[in-house]
């Protein structure tokens, strides 16, 4: 090849020419060939050889004129690459020391050799050159203020000039260096000159360049398919500088300010200066992003990047909309556009998941008191549209497709409820006279795509997804955002809505009825069709559930205000507690023999509780087919799902308190009011039917809990806890749990530990009952036999019986009352002296140990702030020792294996827990009246801590949960207890010392601080004290940080 030397390159690599020259390309050939060779292709000493090669020709300085040979005299694609590469770490990092004229005519040879060779090069290695070039045209700007305006105008004339993909590929590769401040290409830029880059692109040229780019695409919607195939590469690139453009975060005077560290939203809306608004409020903008989505709807990357320029223009916001006009005026355009393209026939799932979350978008970006004033005509038809795309997507859900179609289904229904909760939570919108209807076909259309045929549109029922949804838990949290939006939908017109889902049951109870007396007597029934029932009542209920009460935490529970005007508003006849319980039990006579008076009977009730009715009624067949021994035929997804709809209909209505509204039905307040008449009735008909749930649930973990859940929401009314206190079936509970017998032999740990609750909330009913002393005297009792037999205490069944009450320990002290505390630790306090010494029987058995030691730490929690000073001194005495006993016998004593390491550290964070527990007695003390105990306080924080240093070592230290809980334990005493602290023995003050100097120089930044800190509270304290002198180590310690010798 024989090409000439540009003048730039005589001049400034005369001295380079004959090394240059001596190199032979096709030696760097080979070794390209070499680096990109399969590895048993090529030797080790080869393939290090080739890479030392080419890590040489990078480290040479001035190796433009080497880079022009590989470029030109090669044809190897990866010597290319890095011929570009090597230029380009030589311009970034050599710069300063270049000739002024050097990079102009380097990027002019660049810019020639892609005019020469782009559409023939490969893509990457055309892609580094044009970012090559960009990073010149950066640079440039710190000599000529106008490099960016000469460079978009010779970039426009390589577009007219027919280099069309080249000058589109520049034009992207330009505003992205321009946009960017940081990274490898800003070496040696400070920021301010990277921030005045960004701005200076924004201000007028990135308008020009994205004004031509909407020109060029604004021609390819006339193309033909053959037209567009042509130049589809040039087609792509228009569309991902747009993509570019439209999702560009604009420098602001606050950004810009602080480095742009701004707040980063999910997705960065578009705000532009007010420059743009002349561009961007052109209504032909909206219509060429539409038009080119519609053009692309076959190729899914195209339609996602025109799908997401379309999200981004309706996101936009800022200066450019300061008017009311201009946002009427741009909502008018985008919603007459958006309009069109709903209108389109057999959009897919991808159109209909990327249309939906762009009007989601445009919702969450514009307020409602706008969109509410877009013209009437065209604000009812898009809502119609969108009435019927929630439709449609309800349809699709109900169809066999793999998991991505179903993902993109599911997704295109989140977006659009998202975008009708939006509008139905502005009353003012609520009173536009087609909502309320819209609002009822999607809540019924919603309904009918989870329920089966002939009522719904579910046409299949996944038998093995029905068994496994209760380990996965799928319906009731994966639906969890779907099933509040449709439940919101039906609060703002209840009626249609309640009584279409009265409708739906009514088939399902009657059928549920008919095969629970079909099994009794002896008769078989399709398997398939029961599961299809089954599932069917699984959803009815979880939306009777959602729809009735609100699925919320930490707030009062109260009846929806709709459904109480509703019930209000009804002309029905008032039943009593007792009269609903009839209901509940069948007892209305005709519900088998004739169905439709029943009917007609049960539509006197109020359209609230006969949906309430008509769950109990389910709940209720499959108590009767549990009594019947017939539990193996019950649906175990929806015995958990009745167990949960019973934990929130308890909440709010069982005993509602009249006080807590404005207006009250007097409907519900006698149907579930605690005045009402057969209201304990209720209650402990609901004990009776948890009672038996626990019994035949028992190796169902979900069900088994969420009972137990429920019989505790029973118990925090102080009414209903009585009531149930002195029940017959709460006592056989009981019994059942003192004597382990019945289910209670076989139930988990995680299930024990919900049961004792519920028991221990019983307990709390009042101060003084028998059900209480029974409990604990039951649970203390057994443990004790257990602790004096002559049984091994190694062997299985033993240790068994020991975890089992070591549980119900645990659940007495952490649910009892603050008034039981003193009786309690006054039953357990010879009990947790013998329990002490078991550290060294059960030494490197985990299940135990960490039992023991939490059983101790939450006696320190819930019982420690509420006892006198004398018991205060017992239970210090007690935990000290446990601290000492598992220091001396189970510390790095583990018995081998996989879990070995982390049982040992979940010891350790209980600890430093109990430790921490033991301290707040000087800041909760809610004994009567409050003792001053810090001095025996000061004492367990000095043995407590010395027992901690002792067991910490740098290993224990690797475990992120143990490095952060036991620093923020040693910066708490540090900072509280600090006179105590610094009277620790030379060693273990040492020790701490070490600990806080490995914090400093090992740990994350929050550490390093917390260790900062406890030093200078220890430094503070050491040099005003006086006793400074008598503890020569303390001062020695501390100046090892100050490097003072």
């Amino acid at each position: 090849h024989v090409t000439v030397i540009p003048k730039w390159q005589k001049r400034s690599l005369s001295s380079m020419e004959d090394l240059d020259k001596a190199v032979d390309i096709s030696q760097i050939e080979n070794a390209a060939r070499i680096v990109l060779s399969p590895p048993n292709a090529a030797s080790k000493e080869e393939r290090k050889e080739a890479e030392l090669l080419f890590l040489q020709l990078r480290q040479r300085r001035n190796p433009y004129h080497l880079c022009r040979l590989m470029l030109e005299g090669s044809s190897v694609e990866y010597v290319q690459y890095e011929a570009v590469t090597i230029m380009r770490e030589a311009v970034i990092t050599e710069w300063n020391a270049l000739p002024k004229v050097l990079p102009e005519e380097l990027k002019e040879y660049l810019i020639q050799h892609l005019k020469d060779h782009y559409d023939s090069m490969a893509s990457y290695v055309g892609r580094e050159m044009i970012h090559l070039v960009a990073i010149i045209i950066k640079r440039l700007l710190l000599v000529d203020r106008k490099a960016l305006s000469h460079a978009l105008l010779m970039i426009q004339k390589l577009i007219k000039d027919g280099f069309q993909a080249l000058g589109s590929a520049m034009m992207t590769a330009v505003v992205k260096e321009f946009g960017c401040t940081t990274g490898r290409s800003e070496k040696g830029l400070s920021l301010e000159f990277l921030v005045d880059c960004k701005k200076t692109i924004e201000a007028s040229e990135m308008i020009s360049a994205f004004t031509l780019a909407l020109e060029l695409l604004e021609e390819f919607i006339l193309y033909s398919p053959n037209q567009l195939a042509q130049n589809s590469k040039l087609f792509k690139l228009l569309v991902e500088f747009a993509v570019q453009i439209l999702t560009w975060d604009f420098t602001h005077r606050l950004s810009a300010m602080k480095g742009f560290q701004h707040y980063e939203l999910y997705v960065t809306p578009l705000r532009p200066p007010a420059t743009w608004k002349f561009v961007l409020l052109d209504s032909k903008v909206i219509a060429i992003m539409f038009k080119l989505t519609v053009l692309v709807r076959g190729d899914a990357p195209l339609l996602h990047s025109c799908l997401q320029c379309l999200s981004q223009l309706a996101s936009l916001i800022g200066p450019v909309l300061s008017s009311p006009e201009a946002k009427q005026k741009y909502l008018h355009s985008f919603g007459h556009e958006l309009a069109a393209y709903l209108e389109l026939p057999n959009l897919t799932n991808t159109e209909l998941c990327g249309i939906a979350a762009v009007t989601r978008r445009l919702l969450d970006t514009f307020p409602l008191s706008h969109i509410i004033q877009i013209e009437v005509n065209l604000l009812s038809k898009l809502l119609r549209l969108l009435s019927q795309l929630t439709v449609s997507a309800c349809k699709k859900s109900t169809q066999d497709s793999d998991e991505e179609v179903q993902a993109e289904i599911q997704e295109t229904l989140d977006s659009v409820l998202g975008v009708w909760i939006r509008l139905v939570s502005d009353p003012s919108f609520l009173a536009s006279p087609w909502i309320p209807s819209l609002v009822t076909e999607i809540v019924e259309a919603y309904i009918k795509s989870k329920l089966g045929v002939p009522e719904g549109w579910r046409t299949h029922c996944n038998e093995q997804e029905v068994h496994l949804s209760i380990a996965d838990g799928s319906d009731l949290d994966v639906y969890s955002d779907q099933l509040l939006a449709v439940a919101s939908m039906v609060h703002c017109d209840p009626q249609p809505a309640l009584f279409f889902l009265v409708t739906m049951f009514n088939p399902k109870v009657l059928h549920l009825a008919q095969y629970c007396s079909m099994v009794q007597s002896g008769a078989s029934c399709r398997e398939v069709a029961i599961s299809e029932l089954y599932e069917d009542i699984h959803w009815l209920v979880l939306f009777s559930g959602h729809v009735l009460a609100s699925v919320c935490e930490g707030e009062s529970p109260l009846i929806p205000q709709p459904l109480m005007k509703l019930s209000i508003s009804t002309k029905s006849q008032n039943y009593s507690s007792e009269d609903i319980l009839k209901f509940i039990k069948f007892e209305v006579p005709g519900f088998l023999d004739d169905a439709t008076s029943y009917y007609h009977l049960m539509s006197t009730l109020d359209p609230v509780v006969t949906l309430v009715v008509r769950v109990l009624q389910v709940s209720h067949l499959f108590a009767m087919m549990s009594a019947a021994g017939l539990a193996e035929l019950c649906s175990p997804q929806v015995a958990e799902i009745l167990a949960w709809f019973h934990i929130h209909w308890t909440r709010t209505y069982l005993n509602m308190k009249e006080d807590d509204y404005e207006q009250v039905s007097i409907t519900l307040c006698g149907a579930f009011g605690a005045q009402s008449p057969g209201a304990d009735a209720l209650t402990l008909y609901l004990l009776e039917r948890a009672s038996s749930d626990l019994c035949n649930w028992a190796s169902e973990e979900k069900v088994f809990i969420n009972t137990c859940k429920f019989l505790s929401q029973l118990l925090k009314s102080n009414s209903r806890s009585t009531t149930i206190q002195q029940s017959q079936p709460f006592w056989q509970l009981l019994h059942y749990y003192i004597n382990c017998t019945g289910f209670v032999s076989s139930m988990s740990s995680e299930c024990q530990r919900h049961f004792i609750e519920m028991l221990v909330l019983g307990a709390g009913a009042s101060d003084a009952n028998a059900f209480c002393d029974t409990l604990v005297q039951g649970v203390v009792g057994q443990l004790a036999s257990l602790l004096k037999t002559d049984s091994n205490p190694q062997e299985a069944g033993v240790q068994r019986m020991l975890v089992f009450h070591l549980e119900s320990l645990c659940g007495l002290a952490k649910y009892i009352k603050p008034s039981q505390a003193t009786s309690l630790f006054v039953q357990l306090s010879p009990l947790l002296e013998s329990l002490v010494s078991l550290f060294k029987v059960y030494v490197g058995h985990g299940n135990v140990i960490i039992l023991l030691l939490e059983l101790f730490n939450l006696v320190a929690k819930c019982i420690l702030p509420h006892v006198s000073k004398e018991h205060t001194s017992a239970i210090f005495e007690l935990c000290l020792a446990v601290l000492r006993n598992y220091s001396n016998y189970n510390v790095n004593k583990y018995k081998e294996g996989v879990l070995a390491e982390e049982e040992q550290c979940d010891d350790l964070i209980v600890c430093f827990e109990l430790l921490e527990n033991l301290t707040t007695k000087d800041f909760f003390d809610f004994s009567s009246p409050p003792d001053a105990v810090y001095r025996l306080t000061g004492e367990v924080v000095f043995c407590g801590l010395g027992v901690i240093l002792n067991v910490m070592t740098d290993h224990l230290l690797e475990y992120p949960v143990v490095n952060s809980k036991f620093y923020n334990l040693l910066s708490f005493l540090c900072e509280s207890y600090v006179d105590i602290v610094v009277q620790l023995e030379q060693t273990y003050f040492i020790t701490l010392c070490n600990l806080l100097e490995s914090g400093i120089t090992r740990q994350n930044t929050d550490i390093a601080m917390q260790c900062l800190d406890c030093l200078g509270t220890l430094s503070r304290y050491s040099l005003r004290e006086e006793e400074q002198k008598r503890k020569p180590h303390v001062i020695r310690a501390l100046q090892h940080f100050l490097r003072v010798h």
